[in-house]
């Protein structure tokens, strides 16, 4: 600091505690600052595509414990289990907030203190994740509990806000079980969301908002309807989807008559990437400091050797509630992987998955699931991050990153006329206009092409992160095809896959009725982004996130809980407005991010 001081640059740096540096701003007349708002997006955390694995746990972890805080609205009062609980979802929080932060692993891959501080590190995923499953878990067998039953049956709960239409990935010998189907769900070797084992499609179902639907075992069922599939094409009615059995990927992707993939391109393609020189320091150096602008940091002529995966083999196919053709995949360093592409009956979507087969090798490498898509390129992209909805670049803060972003949860481009939503439930990471890592020297105008690229695994960072995960490596993927619209259209969209339904079998001998919705909630488009009941209060506080400066009018009716009134505050507490329980309704002004206080009886 010293020598920054002695060197003559325009700013100097003092030492100061936050108390200090707040003391000395309020001498400052506040109106005379200039104002800067929008997102600074992180430049350092790309460092999570190499532990992938339990990033995509962490994710996870977040939204179960979100629903587990949510289903908790509908346990029998009193209910004794609601302090334990709260006390295991604030260990659960922590936990998988210990994780996100960034810093762990070192330089020296294959040492005894970089074991240490990756276990310690990468166990804050595992812990946060398992707590909050268990969570979720518990809470939807005491739903269950409460719910009449003609035989064994199967609960489906909804936590968005809104209605929603879904397909449920069920296990295929579901209805084997029924004779002890609650002890069933309770073990942790199953996993009831068909991540593993042998699954089938039921429905589609129409789930109410915040609310559940029981169905007999002896119906579930998956519709067909308009569903074909011939040798390398996939069909729904609303959407045909083409694939090269040579190169990989989707030749062409129609929906409603309209061409999704830019031509001569593959959408979906696993593609390999490597520095040609075999070392991370050709891409970046140490940053500098003295610049003021991290750009200054990046080599943005890096050479990239980057190879699309070779087709082993390739297979279609019809079943109940789904077309489906998967790819059997070879990288060019060896590695293998596969991609599973699928539509549902009557949907504008195309589903996912790309499993990865990693080595346990340090050479610096990234692989992406590579998205050309037929928009124009003045096509403006949004993505979702702490507590906003961005738009890429014009939202950004001065000096924030623009080769790549990272979103919670879903993105989107588009331009005047159609448009393309992704949600992105396990894979954080995106670049926008193309391969983009370290190729700007400053400020980055509009993407400069329509393409969005997800950055799956890396192991560029040399401190810090991971230099190697072996193992298989799970990543799914809905893409809406769509109209031009609105962004809360488009949020909706995504979050009706990110926020799957979940699914409890039962066998109660209960006789009695249970609301169908926890709240009769109309959020008008704004996003409801966590729940916390206070079962000793009788409140459940919800985040509210309004995506768009447009004023939205948030209606609270009675449901399972009674509501006696709402308050609506700013994070700090700060009371905006409040009603009573005889006019249910409270408006947001503009982009906000706050809390709708519930009381109810």
């Amino acid at each position: 600091m010293q020598r920054w001081n002695e060197s003559g640059q325009p700013v100097r740096l003092r030492l100061c505690t936050l108390t200090q540096y707040f003391d000395r701003l309020r001498q400052e007349a506040l109106d005379t600052l200039p104002t800067l708002s929008g997102d600074w997006t992180d430049w350092w955390n790309f460092g999570s595509g190499s532990t992938a694995r339990e990033t995509r746990l962490q994710m996870q972890g977040q939204r179960d414990l979100q629903v587990a805080r949510q289903l908790q609205g509908w346990s029998a009062s009193p209910d004794p289990g609601l302090g334990r609980a709260a006390q295991l979802a604030q260990e659960a929080g922590d936990a998988l907030s210990l994780y996100a932060e960034h810093t762990w692993g070192a330089a020296t891959p294959s040492s005894d203190e970089t074991a240490i501080q990756l276990s310690h590190k990468l166990n804050y995923a595992y812990e946060g994740a398992t707590l909050a499953r268990s969570l979720k878990r518990d809470a939807l067998l005491k739903l269950a509990r409460q719910l009449p039953s003609d035989g064994p049956s199967l609960l489906v709960y909804n936590a968005n806000p809104f209605p929603v239409s879904a397909m449920l990935r069920v296990p295929e010998n579901l209805e084997r079980y029924a004779p002890d189907l609650p002890h069933l769900a309770q073990r942790f070797d199953v996993e009831w969301n068909g991540r593993r084992g042998k699954e089938r499609w039921v429905g589609p179902l129409e789930l109410p908002g915040l609310g559940h639907l029981s169905v007999p075992l002896k119906q579930l069922a998956a519709s067909s309807e308009d569903l074909t599939q011939t040798e390398h094409t996939l069909g729904n009615g609303q959407v045909t989807a083409t694939f090269d059995p040579q190169a990989g990927g989707l030749t062409s992707l129609l929906c409603q008559g309209r061409e999704f993939v830019r031509a001569g391109e593959r959408l979906g393609q696993v593609v390999l990437e490597w520095p040609t020189e075999g070392r991370r320091n050709a891409i970046f150096g140490p940053p500098q400091w003295e610049e003021f602008d991290m750009h200054a940091a990046w080599h943005h002529g890096w050479e990239a050797g980057r190879e699309s995966a070779t087709v082993l083999g390739s297979q279609g196919q019809t079943v109940p509630g789904a077309a489906v053709y998967e790819q059997q995949l070879q990288l060019a360093n060896g590695e293998s992987a596969s991609v599973r592409y699928w539509l549902h009956p009557h949907e504008t979507a195309l589903h996912i998955r790309v499993i990865l087969n990693l080595q346990p090798d340090v050479t610096p490498r990234a692989t992406y699931l590579h998205l050309p898509l037929a928009l124009s390129d003045a096509a403006r992209t949004h993505f979702e991050t702490a507590g906003a909805a961005v738009e890429f670049d014009r939202e950004q803060l001065p000096g924030s990153s623009r080769h790549y972003v990272t979103t919670l949860d879903w993105l989107r481009m588009q331009d005047g006329e159609a448009g393309v939503t992704v949600a992105t439930p396990d894979a954080p990471l995106w670049q926008i206009g193309g391969y983009t890592f370290g190729r700007f020297a400053g400020e980055k105008a509009a993407p400069y092409r329509a393409t969005l690229n997800a950055w799956l695994t890396n192991n560029y960072w040399d401190t810090n992160f991971m230099a190697d995960q072996a193992g298989e490596l799970r990543f799914e993927f809905t893409l809406e095809l769509h109209a031009a619209e609105n962004l809360v259209n488009s949020a909706k969209r995504a979050l009706k896959h990110v926020y799957k339904p979940e699914i409890q079998p039962f066998d109660s001998a209960e006789s009695g009725e249970l609301a169908a919705q926890l709240l009769d909630l109309d959020p008008d488009g704004v996003r409801v982004v966590g729940a916390e009941l206070d079962g000793a209060k009788h409140t459940l506080t919800l985040s509210l996130l309004n995506l768009t400066a447009e004023r939205r009018t948030v209606r609270i009716g009675h449901g399972h809980l009674k509501v006696r009134g709402a308050v609506l505050t700013t994070l700090a507490g700060e009371v905006i407005a409040s009603t009573g329980s005889q006019a249910l309704e409270l408006h947001v002004e503009g982009r906000w991010w706050g809390f709708l206080v519930i009381s109810y009886s």
